[in-house]
């Protein structure tokens, strides 16, 4: 499981930033991202993917909230698609 403070430090190592402004900043963006998910809001954050709010057993004593993520799919590189082709012809061949 990764923690805050994993992504604290891989922000910090990977930016000019150091880890009390990384810090500051991914809490902030946290902060933001939970209160529109409260809200209801759908949060799309590519390359991650989208975040949907599903209410189950709306209205009962059962009720809860669930959150799903749907994984965005990665987009495959310029490169490997033009080389694809080239495999098959040759394989045809």
């Amino acid at each position: 499981m990764i923690k805050k403070k994993e992504i604290v430090e891989h922000v910090a190592e990977t930016t000019e930033l150091n880890k009390r402004q990384a810090r500051e900043g991914l809490e902030t963006a946290l902060a933001f991202l939970h209160a529109q998910l409260k809200a209801g809001e759908e949060v799309q954050i590519p390359p991650l993917g989208k975040i949907r709010v599903v209410v189950q057993n709306d209205g009962t004593s059962r009720e809860k909230t669930v959150y799903r993520l749907i994984l965005q799919k990665p987009k495959v590189e310029k490169d490997a698609q033009d080389e694809a082709p080239a495999a098959d012809a040759d394989a045809d061949a």
